[in-house]
């Protein structure tokens, strides 16, 4: 019986095969046998990351002290950690290893596609390399500032256009101070469909186009969609209709 911290598994058999191919099994209980398990290797914890115009600030913490894993709770054997970055978020195969720091930081200057990106961090060892920190992610800035030197005197989130629309629609929206600013689409069930902003943004007059497209780059079916604006205390809703 094999008990590495989670649901003991009992190994009543084991086949050895060797590189020609060939191979015997045996009973375990004919054979005086020792199998040795390793805990998981603890992951970095807490991710966050953080847009300031064109950089992505990366911060997490340590790996935590749970007992059941390996390194938890010491650098001694921490050699670094790896920063993934991907446009899915569930295969961070997609995009390698962006950096390896010593660190827990990380500033970003390499500005991607305009997109939203995940990204999760690695521990690495002496031993190897842990799993994945939570995932953390960003839109890379897709809005422009438009207009002169004049600042708006209040919030507003202005009617997309075109709209009805096919392929693409810009949405306009004002600032009239420096605030974090959010703007989604949502369905009609309300499900989260495509984050358009998510930054932190100076006063001003922006706009901001919507493809048709999901936060996964797939294009959306007909119909009706709402665009949600969100900074500080405002909160504004406009509807988009899609025609295809």
């Amino acid at each position: 019986t094999v008990n590495s911290g989670r649901t003991p598994v009992t190994i009543s058999r084991i086949t050895v095969s060797d590189t020609l191919g060939q191979s015997v099994s045996f009973d375990t209980e004919d054979a005086d046998i020792v199998i040795t398990t390793s805990a998981p290797l603890a992951p970095p914890q807490n991710l966050e990351t953080v847009l300031r115009a064109d950089t992505v600030r990366l911060t997490w913490e340590p790996p935590g002290a749970d007992p059941g894993q390996r390194g938890a709770g010491s650098s001694a054997n921490l050699t670094g950690y790896h920063v993934y970055r991907s446009r899915t978020p569930l295969d961070l195969s997609i995009d390698q290893c962006i950096d390896t720091v010593g660190a827990a930081i990380l500033t970003c200057g390499d500005t991607p596609v305009p997109d939203l990106y995940y990204y999760q961090v690695t521990a690495v060892y002496e031993e190897g390399e842990s799993g994945p920190s939570n995932e953390s992610w960003i839109v890379y800035n897709t809005a422009e500032k438009t207009g002169g030197e004049e600042t708006p005197d209040r919030f507003e989130l202005l009617q997309n256009y075109p709209n009805p629309f096919n392929m693409s629609t810009t949405v306009r929206y004002h600032l009239p101070e420096s605030e974090f600013v959010r703007i989604d689409i949502y369905n009609i069930l309300g499900h989260p469909v495509k984050t358009l902003v998510r930054e932190n943004q100076d006063a001003g007059a922006y706009r901001v186009n919507w493809h048709g497209t999901n936060d996964r780059g797939n294009g959306v079916s007909s119909g009706l969609y709402f665009c949600v604006m969100r900074a500080g205390h405002f909160y504004r809703v406009i509807k988009l209709m899609v025609l295809k």
